[in-house]
């Protein structure tokens, strides 16, 4: 009976590296994402993109919104992370759960521009659970985040940086005895935004007082995957904002 459990739990864990690879999720043609399997892990975050800064206040601030001032130097964001993410290939229902983490975010500049980067990335738990066939299976494994970027008018564009890992899970099956094996990551991935500048979130006046932020769902599309992006841009409330001037 063990080497008909090893043999299958080869010929999964085989199935699954398949089914992994082609899951790459791809994003609609207007948000730019990027994807890259060199490395496994993020240790820098990216640079600040070198293309020119408007200098006017953009038109598209949702209406209503008023906005608070970028923060000053050593000004401190937070950015949480969430994500749901279904996998069906192969006879395969995965769901991946991101749950709630948050990035530490520090303003390195703010003359002549308000450079914003993490201070270091962060590891985020990634819960796996589904069935293979008949098979139930619990796994699990983890996301590295990372992001930059910068803040002009209470408008924050920021570059953000996801490096999914590759993980482990335990199959269980009927007659069986419960067989581990290695679940391979989406891996990296760059969310640029619409125009390469950044994803975009609004400092919105007051929402620190709230205790709540910004937040931007974007979905995860791909070869046998969907499921969203959320990520929530929020200002540390002890940090003294005004309100932008408007002219």
């Amino acid at each position: 009976m063990k080497w008909r459990v090893r043999i299958f739990a080869w010929a999964l864990a085989a199935g699954l590296l398949i089914y992994a690879g082609a899951c790459k999720p791809s994003q609609p043609a207007e948000d730019d994402v990027t994807f890259s399997d060199e490395g496994e892990g993020i240790t820098e975050s990216s640079p600040v993109p070198e293309t020119a800064v408007p200098t006017s206040r953009p038109e598209a601030v949702p209406e209503g919104m008023n906005l608070a001032e970028c923060p000053g130097r050593f000004g401190l964001l937070s950015l949480k992370f969430s994500a749901d993410i279904d996998f069906n290939a192969a006879g395969a229902s995965l769901h991946h759960t991101l749950g709630d983490g948050v990035l530490l975010l520090e303003v390195s500049e703010d003359k002549p521009q308000v450079i914003i980067q993490s201070q270091n990335p962060v590891t985020l738990p990634v819960t796996i659970n589904g069935t293979v066939g008949d098979c139930s299976l619990s796994g699990e494994s983890s996301m590295i985040a990372s992001a930059s970027g910068y803040c002009e008018n209470g408008i924050v564009h920021l570059i953000i940086e996801e490096n999914w890992q590759s993980g482990s899970g335990v199959l269980t099956c009927p007659d069986r005895n419960p067989a581990n094996f290695p679940l391979v990551g989406a891996g990296s991935m760059t969310h640029r935004g619409a125009d390469g500048r950044g994803e975009v979130f609004y400092l919105d006046w007051g929402f620190s007082d709230q205790n709540i932020g910004y937040m931007l769902e974007k979905p995860f599309l791909g070869q046998g995957g969907s499921g969203t992006h959320t990520w929530t841009l929020m200002m540390e409330p002890f940090q003294p904002i005004m309100p932008v001037s408007t002219p």
